[in-house]
């Protein structure tokens, strides 16, 4: 057996192993090595490109032209239906209706082309019929070569012992022939209205590749880079045609159908910006459960660390990818911003995730106008056939016309949150029962209602997010929260389900999870321009595990610092008193909150005032509700 040794050719490729360890420690001298970097996955959303295709909610695909085995029909039909949305109570629903093909087919063989759409839409109940042709699809095999070094003549030496030994004394290029299999499709689609018209005309295209030599996988020709060739098994070209199917008919979906889809983002390991020694470990730590697939333990370690330290780009950014993971865009937003302008040279990933989360928020908002019921609670119509009469009308009621008139067509957009069963502190009786209650009375008198219940930190957060999208310029907007808040350094806090003890014990850490309403709740509403806004906290129980955990902790909420032009803020009760969490069906204040909204022909300061006489008068004087105006114009939640 030949022993090949003696010096390699400049064209024979170098050992592996060795390679790597040559180009690790090059790129170590030059000072840039770093280790491969964590992923994690986001959803984001797409939408349709145009208000006409999203307000499609039922579509009928018939077979694709030129699709003999009928493969991307199918490929459509599977893409789109399987389209989903999470949403307000995380529950993951399907965001379009399909009728298949197995319905279409004799159908579309039947009707005339020119009627077509509006027989299929007549006939199956849907909005839009999906129509189109395969222009290309092949599945080939290219021929291709490449060389290799082979020994083409040996020598004998002697070895250090002195024995005989065959090594090689010449090179030689052999051609290897190889093959490039590749499968490409290109399709023309179009989505038409019940009248014909074309709501969508697109062309797309997919295609994929595989190259093998001696039929093994093996990297493309002229490929940057180092590594070894992929090797197992070849990818046939009726494969690679099928996969490329299914690329375009996620392209239609995505096109067509509101939708989530998974992408990967690095997280950033650097740790310059950290100064505490304590907090660099704990970033490092957190990355190394980021790597083992535990993303809530990574952001869970990284928030805690971002309330002390804020010099960190690589903080900023993961901490924002956190909010984002959340589905938190708009805060996710701000962070990525803030890492952008502390850069004193361009990063890609921050420029890209950036970007990315501009987008999201327009695409939530589009989303959100066109197709809420996707994400929120159902929206109240407004217009057209199914218009929803204001509980607004000039009948014996002696109001001012000219508000009647005005207030027949505002728009009303309330959030309602009800957190009862809390983790680490004492669970409420009546929180949740309360909102319920609370978002049936609204929207009995107008209100689209966006609600959540048993809520935790990120939730709340996500909530919020839509229930800004979902207001406009003079809307009226209302929050109501049925649950436990704090008032630490003067600061009111509403608290989520999964807010600690130990949180309590710096006013930083409190603020960071919970739900601040002077520094969230406000600027939202103010950043809307709604006309009216409301805001009820009956969140002022007792809660002896956070007062026993900061000094700082106030019986009862504050007074608010500022109240906004337009603005009425309620607490359950005044400053240094807590709420009866109530005996019956009800709380207290929520029952005779319930009794106000429900009481038509009454202006919200009267309303209020009655509701704050009734309770302190239950109570001896032992609660009564605070009340802060500063109002503008009139609002009634009801006028017979």
């Amino acid at each position: 057996m030949h022993r090949r040794r003696g010096p390699q050719p400049p064209h024979a490729a170098t050992p592996w192993p060795l390679a790597v360890a040559s180009l690790a420690s090059a790129v170590a001298l030059a000072g840039c090595l770093t280790a491969a970097k964590p992923t994690a996955t986001v959803h984001v959303y797409t939408a349709p490109v145009s208000a006409e295709v999203a307000a499609v909610r039922s579509i009928a695909v018939l077979p694709f032209e030129q699709d003999r085995s009928e493969s991307f029909t199918r490929s459509v039909e599977t893409s789109i239906a399987s389209a989903t949305l999470v949403d307000k109570n995380q529950n993951r629903q399907a965001s379009m209706k399909v009728v298949g093909t197995d319905r279409t087919r004799g159908m579309s063989r039947s009707i005339g082309q020119g009627n077509l759409a509006g027989e299929a839409t007549r006939q199956l109940g849907v909005d839009a019929v999906l129509a189109g042709e395969v222009v290309t699809a092949s599945a080939t095999s290219e021929p291709w070569s490449r060389s290799r070094s082979e020994c083409a003549a040996y020598k004998t030496e002697k070895d250090k012992k002195g024995k005989d030994v065959s090594v090689c004394a010449n090179y030689r290029d052999v051609q290897v022939p190889c093959v490039k299999n590749i499968g490409t499709v290109a399709v023309n689609f179009r989505l038409l209205a019940a009248d014909g018209q074309a709501l969508l005309r697109k062309t797309v295209n997919a295609s994929g590749t595989d190259f093998a030599c001696e039929g093994k996988r093996v990297r493309p020709p002229n490929a940057s880079g180092f590594g070894l060739d992929p090797g197992g098994p070849v990818t046939s070209p009726a494969e690679l045609l099928r996969r490329a199917f299914e690329q375009a008919a996620q392209q239609v979906r995505d096109q067509i159908a509101p939708g989530q889809k998974a992408i990967q983002v690095q997280w950033l390991a650097d740790t310059a910006g950290i100064k505490s020694s304590a907090a660099k470990d704990k970033f490092e730590g957190a990355l190394k459960f980021a790597g083992a697939g535990r993303p809530d333990r990574a952001c869970e370690a990284l928030r805690e660390i971002y309330v002390s330290e804020q010099q960190s780009i690589s903080l900023h950014h993961n901490v924002a990818l956190c909010d984002e993971i959340d589905g938190q865009v708009d805060a996710a937003l701000k962070k990525y911003q803030i890492a952008d302008r502390m850069l004193t040279a361009p990063h890609a990933g921050i420029s890209a995730s950036l970007a990315r989360v501009k987008a999201q928020v327009s695409t939530i908002e589009a989303i959100a106008e066109r197709r809420p019921e996707l994400l929120d609670a159902p929206a109240v119509p407004r217009t057209g056939e199914r218009a929803t009469v204001n509980p607004i009308s000039a009948t014996r009621a002696e109001i001012d016309p000219r508000i009647l008139e005005a207030m027949k067509s505002e728009r009303r957009v309330a959030l309602v949150i009800g957190n009862g069963q809390y983790r680490h502190v004492a669970a409420l009786r009546n929180a949740t029962k309360d909102a319920r209650d609370i978002e049936a009375a609204l929207k009995a008198v107008g209100f689209n209602v966006i609600s959540g219940f048993d809520l935790n930190h990120q939730q709340t957060l996500q909530l919020l997010n839509r229930f800004r999208s979902n207001l406009r310029a003079g809307d009226v907007g209302l929050v109501y929260f049925a649950g436990h808040g704090i008032s630490i350094d003067n600061s009111n806090l509403l608290l989520p389900i999964d807010f600690q003890a130990a949180h309590a014990s710096d006013a930083a850490a409190a603020r960071s999870n919970a739900i601040d309403m002077e520094q969230t709740l406000a600027p939202l509403l103010k950043g809307a321009g709604v006309r009216f806004s409301m805001v009820v906290a009956d969140a002022c129980r007792e809660v002896p595990q956070l007062a026993s955990s900061s000094r700082s902790i106030r019986r009862g909420l504050a007074a608010p610092k500022a109240v906004a032009s337009g603005t009425l803020i309620v607490y359950a009760a005044g400053a240094g008193q807590t709420a009866d969490d109530g005996a019956g069906d009800n709380g207290l204040f929520t029952a005779n909150f319930l009794k106000a909204i429900r009481t038509p022909n009454v202006n919200i300061r009267q309303a209020m005032e009655w509701v704050a006489s009734s309770v302190s008068t239950e109570t001896g004087g032992k609660q009564i509700p605070s009340v802060y105006a500063e109002l503008v114009g009139e609002f009634y939640f009801a006028v017979q």
